[in-house]
């Protein structure tokens, strides 16, 4: 299978956990209160940021140190030392949280956050080494491997959430099942990594995991303060409304699910590639990866903002019910984001092994969101803090496009290809303002929304195939996936290689 088939085969795996989220919160708020929806969606708030405190980056290491290990022992054991380190580290956090549960509760204005909280502070001891499993596999490009873990996670949550809400309609249900699961993931990952060719390496070589922590702790730090800029404004709500408030806001502020991960799994999937061009002083390739990626994003993200913008309350309504209509102003606040949301922007500086600038560029973000975040509340109301969110990422991203092209030496244009994106966006625009009209006819939410949809995306390839700035190589592999070829050239290289 080629290397872009391996790459959207693990990025429709990607999308496919965020379409579940998605499908899981509109059967979570028909069958939950909203005061249980909004201490759930509290859990989840305290599960990103304490699981990305307390692993300082570590993960993140791996691609950059696995392709540089000298033999599989030594890929081995890096892989299972940043297991080990991260088991630890989550029984530290799941301990100190069970200590802050009382004060966590008073500040979050929910006294159910406490009585649960035996089983919450749970989850940091499984979730911390989740990823690492899923980061070896890229690393050692079994980019295949790594898109059926995270397959079978994300539609085994689905699973046991939904099998416990509709037995029980309980929210103390919904957090056992889920615990059980992240426990039997952290076995799987734990075979996993223990199945690696390699035999048995040492439980920690420390001169090596010196080294891991070194290149991750800049690293980390600006993933853990990233995680508090994206936050920020949740937090923010969180800590001035009752959770009923705060689960309206927070089903409003999700992103569609490609907005994440598309660029971002795509971006994991370069970062190797990014590395072995910079040590062979291939400038002209790193470019060239970018550019590509960035090109192929934008022609999927700028038509799904402009119909996702334009009908979002029909997209809110039809997914969450009538009861949160108020979300829709923050869910179009946070879908301005999506055009710029076409690469990842840390990759180049990730892959050159410059991870300190990505810290400063997250500080920036960070800097800039919170004291936006109180200021535009202040003067806007609910919507202020979700208008600050995105200008403070877009702070943080211009930071460090400006860092990337200091370390390359390359131009601005390079970086910010506008004369290729151009095209796909102004079609984008002048198909969705021709739809508008559509939206009043007699039909369902849902039916007006698949229907129009269709037809939106329809035009839009054929409109942008018949100006021939359809790029060829995204045409081939819409083709390939639409007819399933690309299974039927899998199976033929695997008929190959058993010869």
């Amino acid at each position: 299978m080629r290397f872009a088939d391996k790459a959207l085969l693990y990025t429709a795996t990607q999308v496919l956990g965020s379409v579940l989220q998605i499908a899981m919160g509109m059967v979570m708020v028909r069958y939950l209160s909203k005061h249980d929806y909004g201490t759930f969606r509290q859990i989840m708030l305290l599960s990103v940021l304490v699981s990305n405190t307390v692993a300082i980056g570590i993960p993140q290491s791996l691609p950059y140190f696995i392709p540089r290990a000298a033999s599989p022992q030594a890929r081995k054991q890096l892989a299972l030392q940043v297991f080990t380190v991260l088991c630890l580290l989550g029984a530290l956090g799941a301990g100190g949280l069970y200590l802050l549960r009382q004060p966590l509760g008073t500040a979050f204005h929910n006294d159910a956050l406490p009585a649960v909280a035996g089983i919450w502070c749970l989850y940091f001891l499984f979730l911390m080494p989740s990823k690492c499993a899923e980061e070896t596999l890229i690393a050692l490009g079994r980019i295949t491997g790594a898109a059926l873990l995270n397959l079978a996670t994300v539609v085994s949550e689905f699973a046991v959430v939904v099998a416990a809400l509709v037995a029980t309609q309980s929210l103390y249900a919904v957090l056992l099942a889920m615990l059980g699961l992240y426990g039997l993931r952290l076995l799987a990952e734990f075979v996993i990594l223990l199945s690696l060719e390699g035999g048995w390496p040492r439980l920690v070589d420390w001169p090596v995991l010196r080294q891991q922590v070194a290149y991750s702790a800049p690293l980390g730090l600006s993933v853990l303060t990233g995680v508090l800029r994206s936050y920020a404004d949740k937090f923010l709500i969180s800590l001035l409304y009752v959770p009923e408030t705060f689960a309206v806001y927070a089903r409003g502020a999700f992103e569609l699910p490609l907005v994440r991960v598309l660029p971002y799994t795509l971006g994991g999937l370069l970062i190797p590639k990014i590395a072995a061009a910079h040590k062979a002083g291939d400038t002209a390739r790193i470019i060239y990866l970018w550019q590509e990626k960035a090109r192929v994003v934008a022609l999927v993200f700028f038509p799904l903002f402009v119909f996702s913008f334009l009908f979002a309350e029909q997209i809110v309504t039809a997914l969450f019910t009538a009861a949160y209509a108020e979300s829709t102003l923050i869910f179009r606040i946070y879908l301005c984001l999506l055009p710029f949301r076409i690469v990842q922007y840390r990759a180049i500086l990730q892959g050159v092994g410059h991870t300190r600038p990505i810290m400063l560029a997250t500080w920036v973000a960070l800097g800039a969101t919170v004291v936006l975040s109180v200021a535009f509340h202040w003067l806007l109301g609910f919507g202020g803090p979700a208008l600050a969110m995105v200008l403070g990422e877009l702070a943080g991203a211009g930071f460090m496009l400006w860092q990337s092209k200091r370390v390359l030496g390359v131009k601005w244009s390079d970086l910010v290809p506008l004369r290729q994106l151009a095209a796909p966006w102004w079609v984008a625009c002048g198909l969705g303002l021709l739809l508008v009209p559509l939206a009043s006819l007699p039909l369902s939410r849902l039916l007006f929304l698949g229907s129009t949809g269709l037809l939106y995306f329809v035009l839009y390839v054929a409109v942008l195939k018949l100006l021939g700035v359809l790029p060829a190589p995204a045409w081939e592999l819409m083709c390939r996936w639409a007819t399933l070829r690309v299974w039927r050239h899998r199976e033929a290289e695997e008929v190959r290689a058993g010869q």
